[in-house]
């Protein structure tokens, strides 16, 4: 089929080779080309069709095959293309019926139709499967809340008529504190042992308990108590500025371990004596003069200081 449709073609190609030369053709009584003549393909076809005595058919299937050919496959050809498929080349010129073409689109517009006729059936299915799952799950979740509402009613009857009333929680009875004037009174310690008694034992707490109290007034010299409990916040004070940490608890051996380094070191920077103790009186009147005065100004609590000491400090 190929031979027969290209064979024109395959011909017109050998012929313009630049060696071809005009010859005589013993077949044909006439002239042909050199290259033609001698191709060895050609001159096979040739010898077949003389053994056959068939070599005058060879155009006339020629014209056969194309034409089969176009009408089966004109649809998909080009239309510039349709010349080379007819009986000759030169001079051929081949009409159309619209009519095929028209009948292929409607085919196609039938199908198209046809699908989409489909695809919305589909739609309508899925449309109807979601609008019945989201009604089950309407009904599923109303009939669960249901049930919950009906086993929390119960839980809530049995713990009425069964369990009974809840125990009250034990009253954990508060410190007794002691007054900041009876706690102090004859003590003068160091600051490792005032820092861990004023809160171990709550100075701040005994201090306000004096102030509530009725004895106050009664006191014979109020004024001596406010500038002790003074001297000795300002100690404290000053040995937290030197610690590494706020007390955590009321603990005192947690509270004597915070304290014990922080005195150590203003011992070091106030030039104390070794031996002496260091006394929250001897520490105010050490803090006049002038040469340490602005250690104090400039000192820092503890980062980790509740915000209720620092504003009691301040």
């Amino acid at each position: 089929m190929t031979l027969l449709l290209r064979y024109n073609e395959f011909c017109e190609i050998l012929e313009c080779h630049p060696l071809a030369k005009l010859v005589e053709d013993d077949v044909s009584q006439g002239f042909t080309s050199s290259t033609v003549r001698d191709n060895p393909f050609l001159c096979r076809i040739h010898q077949a069709l003389v053994k056959a005595h068939a070599e005058d058919l060879l155009s006339h299937w020629t014209d056969k095959a194309r034409k089969a050919f176009l009408a089966r496959n004109m649809p998909a050809l080009p239309i510039e293309n349709f010349s080379l498929y007819g009986s000759t080349l030169i001079g051929n010129q081949i009409l159309i019926d619209p009519r095929c073409f028209v009948d292929h689109f409607n085919a196609l517009a039938s199908v198209t139709q046809s699908i989409h006729m489909n695809v919305q059936r589909q739609q309508h299915m899925l449309n109807d499967m979601r609008n019945a799952i989201q009604n089950e799950s309407r009904i599923m979740s109303s009939f669960i809340v249901g049930q919950l509402c009906t086993m929390n009613q119960a839980i809530q009857r049995l713990e009425r008529n069964l369990i009974g009333e809840a125990p009250e929680p034990p009253q954990h009875k508060s410190k007794c504190l002691i007054k900041f004037s009876t706690n102090t009174e004859g003590k003068n310690t160091s600051l490792t042992e005032l820092t861990t008694a004023f809160f171990a034992e709550d100075y701040r707490a005994g201090y306000a308990l004096d102030q509530r109290s009725g004895s106050w007034d009664e006191l014979s010299k109020p004024r001596t108590l406010i500038n002790k409990f003074g001297s000795m916040k300002c100690a404290v004070r000053f040995v937290l500025m030197h610690a590494d940490e706020f007390p955590p608890t009321a603990n005192k051996e947690e509270i004597r371990r915070i304290a014990k380094p922080a005195e150590d070191q203003i011992r070091q920077t106030l030039q104390f004596e070794k031996d002496k103790v260091i006394t929250h009186s001897k520490l105010e009147r050490k803090l006049k003069l002038p040469a340490f005065r602005e250690i104090e100004k400039k000192g820092k609590l503890p980062e980790n200081t509740p915000e209720d000491w620092r504003k009691f400090f301040e």
